[in-house]
């Protein structure tokens, strides 16, 4: 099984994932002006795939660029990211 893991799509650290983060990182999520304000949209699209409850819906959101984010959390916070 492990020949099938792709070291390239790892899961990131808890901490980028943006549970519990510290008021400095949680700005970036905030500021619409922010670097990357493109990955937390205040709008977004829904697929049903024939279901009736939104809830039972997926939720429509861009792919975040692993990269950007890290750049972005470690400028606020050099000292806990990565």
């Amino acid at each position: 099984m492990n020949s099938l893991r792709n070291p390239c799509c790892s899961p990131l650290r808890n901490f980028s994932q943006a549970h519990c983060l510290p008021p400095n990182i949680a700005e970036l999520m905030r500021d619409p002006q922010g670097v990357i304000s493109d990955f937390y949209p205040r709008s977004f699209g829904l697929d049903l795939n024939g279901k009736h409850a939104k809830w039972a819906g997926v939720a429509l959101l861009p792919f975040i660029d692993e990269r950007r984010l890290l750049a972005a959390a470690v400028h606020k916070d050099p000292c806990r990211c990565v």
